[in-house]
């Protein structure tokens, strides 16, 4: 099953790109927190929360993981077999 995976596409070796990322990123997470600096300023006090704008805050990052999942299968291979980028 994933030796068909992989030959159907060829280009997801971009995927252990996450094998780094990923213990990387949750060990950053963990560590201590007590020398950071706050990136606020005044004109954050200004600018008004609006629970309305959480929706379309949240549907736009499903709409950028719909868009990366399917360049990543459908579109993108096409792009790499067309150019033979690999």
């Amino acid at each position: 099953m994933i030796k068909k995976f992989i030959k159907t596409h060829e280009h997801a070796w971009v995927l252990v790109y996450f094998v780094f990322y990923m213990p990387w990123y949750f060990g950053l997470q963990q560590r201590d927190i007590s020398h950071f600096f706050d990136m606020y300023v005044g004109l954050d006090r200004i600018i008004p929360f609006v629970p309305a704008f959480i929706i379309p805050y949240i549907y736009w990052f499903l709409f950028v993981a719909g868009t990366l999942l399917f360049l990543f299968f459908y579109a993108l291979r096409k792009i790499i077999y067309k150019y033979k980028f690999f």
